[in-house]
């Protein structure tokens, strides 16, 4: 006989804010309501300072390590063609699932060694794409 499985909560992981978001969501909370009533929810607010620095520190973190390594943007996550721009001026690569990223990704400056491609289904025409870039 088998006991049923009783349902545990996770445990609670507190979330990492950056300082910046921290102060706008303390400082500036009216005027994110405004803006929510305004523009409507979800309100999405991107900071590509944060990226850049977050990139930073897994480069820092690989060098500290004296690992080679390389860090990939995933397109998927964020839309932001501000992330793609960011990217290029870091130097760093994006994965991408569909055409439309690696377009987006090429567009944005990112060049072809620096894009891998993942995800279950692609296309004839998106691999097309990535023999020639």
């Amino acid at each position: 006989m088998t006991r049923p499985i009783t349902p545990t909560a996770s445990p609670a992981l507190p979330s990492l804010r950056h300082p910046w978001v921290e102060q706008l969501l303390n400082e500036h909370r009216q005027k994110l309501h405004e803006w929510v009533e305004g523009l409507g929810s979800p309100l999405h607010l991107i900071f590509p300072q944060i990226l850049e620095a977050n990139i930073k520190q897994f480069q820092q973190a690989f060098t500290r390590a004296q690992v080679c390594g390389s860090v990939l943007f995933a397109k998927k996550a964020n839309k932001a063609d501000s992330f793609v721009r960011t990217c290029s001026e870091r130097r760093i690569g994006i994965d991408v699932a569909s055409t439309e990223e690696l377009e987006r990704a090429l567009a944005g400056g990112i060049i072809g060694r620096d894009i891998g491609v993942s995800g279950p289904q692609k296309t004839d025409h998106l691999l097309s794409l990535c023999l020639t870039h």
